[in-house]
């Protein structure tokens, strides 16, 4: 019987690819216990420039801390983002279809005042991948009894959850020791959702298509079942 493991930092309000990983996956793993990627998403997304068709950043401030620290030891530097970025969301997608939806779900978790950085993000992917009704089980890294290092840590990860296949993005193609997976009879199954995008838009509100932003673009533009939709037709190209 198949088991498919994705393995990924938590990051912030991450871009579409990151769930439709997840709704490949029977597990999930936030990749917690790394080190923080400082050019990486962990703390940042990108999202619509107001009504515009450029894009910019939502970052979320964090205290100062060693260039070694861990993700899960990060921590919020101040509660006065949350109404900025609620404010930049509101000038770009006020008037999408499904914003006041998604906008009610994000102010709930911000309301929450996190001061961790990753249990604000985990929070956030498990309440948008429960609208998208996906039935994926999450673990953190960090409370798993397993080490390692780089491609090895990923590796070890799915073993220890008796992994037949390892979902991956084509990014990744690059640096993956394809040849130690395959020893330990593990399959890296690749999408390129990235591309499949360019070619085959959603719509976001009649305006020039942007790839590449946050997973709330596709929300407030064509809601959870367009969503779920643009995967199947995906997995059907």
């Amino acid at each position: 019987m198949s088991k498919i493991i994705g393995i990924h930092q938590p990051n912030y309000l991450p871009w579409l690819g990151y769930f439709y990983k997840i709704s490949l996956c029977d597990i999930f793993i936030f990749h917690d216990n790394v080190e923080l990627t400082k050019k990486g998403y962990t703390r940042r997304t990108n999202i619509r420039k107001g009504n515009t068709d450029e894009k910019v950043f939502l970052t979320v401030p964090l205290k100062k801390h060693s260039d070694f620290i861990s993700i899960k030891d990060l921590e919020i530097a101040n509660q006065a983002w949350q109404q900025k970025h609620i404010n930049k969301l509101h000038a770009a997608y006020s008037k999408t279809p499904f914003f006041k939806e998604y906008k009610i779900m994000l102010e709930k978790i911000y309301n929450n005042k996190f001061t961790s950085l990753s249990k604000l993000n985990v929070e956030i992917i498990k309440s948008i991948a429960d609208s998208l009704k996906l039935k994926t089980a999450f673990f953190l890294s960090s409370e798993l009894p397993v080490g390692g290092k780089g491609n090895e840590y990923n590796l070890n990860l799915c073993k220890h959850f008796e992994a037949t296949q390892y979902a991956s993005g084509k990014g990744a193609k690059n640096y993956q020791d394809e040849t130690a997976f395959q020893k330990q009879g593990i399959e890296i199954v690749y999408n390129d959702l990235f591309s499949f995008l360019k070619a085959h838009p959603y719509t976001q509100h009649e305006m020039t298509f942007i790839p590449g932003l946050s997973i709330v673009d596709a929300l407030f533009n064509i809601g959870s079942d367009g969503v779920l939709q643009l995967f199947k037709n995906y997995e059907n190209s």
